[in-house]
């Protein structure tokens, strides 16, 4: 039996021994061929199968052939008929244009397992991020509280820094009340022996709200967790409020005359003082206005001050200029205020501000408020002050 590969369309060729040196049609692509000689391909490996043609194939001569064996021509082109005729006997898997098909079908298939493992791997880190970020967002319900439900805030002299500095401050304005007055909550602080105490209140125009954030079992186990790390970062930046703001009042009591420096100071002051990490990085949201955390209690319930006219709004955590992010991006709880009617208490009125008095206020570095007036005096009584 002669094996050969057409030389026209690589098809894979059985025929008997007798039909050697004949010539006959491809049955696959119809093309006239000469059946080869094995004897004289191992003689000459390197000589090439030549096809057909009118003219003797250059470079073999009629002697490289052997004689045709002493068989008719008749009966040998029907032997190879016979044997093209019967295409199961050639092996597929040998036929180039089956070994083509498969290696796209293998092609495809690589495809496939590829894009699969590309969506499991995005699923997996999808269902990674949403692990790692747990969903800190919902409906609380914030309840209306007394405008002096919140306690004076004691800062002990042993936590100020810097106890010249203290010391000089104390010789100037013992017991004197500094008082900060905006539009959304009164705030004050006076210095003496024992450390500085500070006090917040709602405005006259403000009421406070409280609302139990850690009601999110999310933000309850990451405030668990990330407290000490995020209350240091607040401690620290107090601590250099407390020293730079006595050092610039040393130097000159027109500090105490500046709407906008108080302001700035009541912002990195009194309120980092009354709050912990949680109430120094979260704040409120409402009609495209900020309002800051007034107090964290020992629960650590968050109060805010609002407007009377405000029945809902957004806790987001607050952008502090050159802080990174200690929350989830995805933090948003929606509060609810409860119905219940709030009547404001009788409170003494701020003084109305002149023009030029509001102007040089403009706004504070974290944009929650702007200042109506600010007043200097000696309005605290002994009975005023936290024990």
């Amino acid at each position: 039996m002669i094996q050969f590969e057409c030389p026209y369309c690589q098809a894979v060729l059985r025929v008997p021994d007798s039909a050697m040196g004949q010539q006959g049609a491809c049955p696959k692509c119809q093309k006239s061929l000469l059946i080869p000689n094995p004897m004289a391909q191992q003689a000459s490996p390197a000589a090439p199968v030549q096809p057909v043609t009118s003219q003797p194939p250059s470079g073999i001569s009629g002697a490289t052939l052997p004689p045709a064996p002493p068989k008719s021509a008749d009966d040998a082109v029907g032997e190879l008929f016979e044997a093209l005729s019967h295409p199961e006997q050639h092996t597929p898997s040998e036929d180039p244009l089956v070994r083509v098909a498969v290696r796209k079908r293998r092609s495809s298939g690589s495809v496939l397992t590829g894009a699969v493992f590309i969506l499991i791997c995005v699923a997996g880190l999808y269902s990674l991020y949403y692990f790692l970020n747990p969903k800190m967002r919902g409906e609380l319900t914030g309840t209306i509280v007394k405008s002096d439900s919140i306690p004076y805030i004691k800062i002990p002299r042993l936590q100020i820094a810097d106890q010249a500095v203290f010391e000089t401050f104390l010789q100037n304005y013992n017991g004197d009340r500094i008082s900060i007055n905006s539009q959304i909550l009164k705030s004050s602080l006076e210095a003496h022996a024992k450390g500085i105490d500070i006090k917040v209140d709602a405005s006259t125009t403000t009421k406070i709200v409280r609302v139990d954030v850690l009601q999110n079992k999310p933000l309850r186990e990451f405030h668990r967790e990330a407290f000490a790390r995020i209350d240091k970062l607040r401690k620290e930046k107090l601590a250099a409020a407390i020293t730079d703001f006595m050092t610039r009042v040393n130097e000159t009591d027109q500090v105490l005359q500046s709407s906008r420096t108080l302001l700035e100071f009541r912002d990195r002051l009194i309120l980092p003082a009354c709050v912990n990490g949680l109430g120094y990085r979260l704040i409120a949201q409402a009609k495209g206005k900020q309002y800051p955390c007034l107090w964290q209690d020992k629960e650590d319930r968050l109060y805010f001050a609002v407007p009377f006219d405000v029945n809902q709004f957004e806790i987001i955590e607050r952008e502090i200029l050159g802080d990174a992010r200690q929350f989830p991006a995805n933090l948003l709880f929606t509060v609810n205020i409860q119905s219940k009617s709030a009547t404001p208490a009788a409170k003494e009125e701020s003084p109305t501000p002149t023009e030029s008095e509001l102007e040089e206020a403009g706004t504070s570095e974290s944009g929650m408020a702007t200042p109506e007036m600010t007043t200097f005096g000696h309005s605290m009584t002994p009975n005023d002050k936290m024990e």
